[in-house]
This record gives C-alpha cells, sequence and structure tokens, in this order.
C-alpha cells in the first residue's frame, strides 16, 4: 500500500452570525479526521463583513490562538488564516474541538466558513 496526501474541507458554518460586545463569542464544532495530516497547513476561511470602525476578531482552539485581526468596514471580504495542523489538534484526532470566535471591539458578521486541511490516505 501507498500512502498519499488528499485536500478535504468541512463547512462549519454557511449562515451569518454577527459578534459585538453584547454577543461576543460564538463557538463552532469541528471533527478532527482520524487521518488528519498534522504536519500539514490548515486553512480557515470566512466571509467577513465589518459594521463598526475600530473592530477586531481573534479565533482560538481552546486557548490555542489562531487567528486575530483589526479590520474596519473597508476589510468587509473573505478573508482566510493558514497554521500547522499540530499547532492546533495535536492529539485530538478523531475528537470534535471547538474553534471559538470572539469580537472584543466593534461589531462584525461572519459567514461561510470552511476549514481546508490535507489527510493521509492508503491507495494500493
Amino acid at each position: 500500500m501507498k500512502e498519499i496526501s488528499i485536500a478535504d474541507f468541512q463547512v462549519l458554518e454557511m449562515g451569518a452570525f454577527t459578534l459585538d460586545s453584547e454577543n461576543s463569542e460564538k463557538t463552532l464544532g469541528f471533527t478532527i479526521p482520524d487521518d488528519m495530516a498534522l504536519n500539514q497547513v490548515v486553512v480557515l476561511q470566512a466571509k467577513i463583513t465589518v459594521i463598526r470602525d475600530g473592530s477586531a476578531f481573534e479565533v482560538k482552539v481552546g486557548e490555542t490562538p489562531i487567528w486575530g485581526m483589526k479590520a474596519n468596514p473597508s476589510h468587509t471580504r473573505g478573508v482566510w488564516q493558514t497554521f500547522i495542523a499540530k499547532q492546533a489538534f495535536a492529539d485530538q484526532k478523531g475528537k470534535t474541538v471547538g474553534l471559538s470566535f470572539s469580537v472584543p471591539t466593534g461589531s462584525i458578521s461572519f459567514s461561510d466558513i470552511v476549514i481546508w486541511y490535507q489527510r493521509n490516505i492508503s491507495i494500493q
């Protein structure tokens, strides 16, 4: 058997949700495949609509920050962040982890959140 790496993805959220000072956090579940390639890059993508100047957001897996940025209304667009899978998902294969989106200042709407990753599979 030969092992190859393939690209895969999970849609975490298709609908939109807005975070601000009153409703500042939302956690989305991500089930880590048993065959995820932990030494490879993961891409987390989202569409953001910044509602107020001076807004900022952060994304964490547990206590591990994987993404954060300050934004203003001109940043309304698709955005993405890359990170090495083992930095956030080490020893978590087969489990569902929470990706926590938080907005400590301002107001931002998120939609179309997708996570791209690689899996190692065996072929004949």
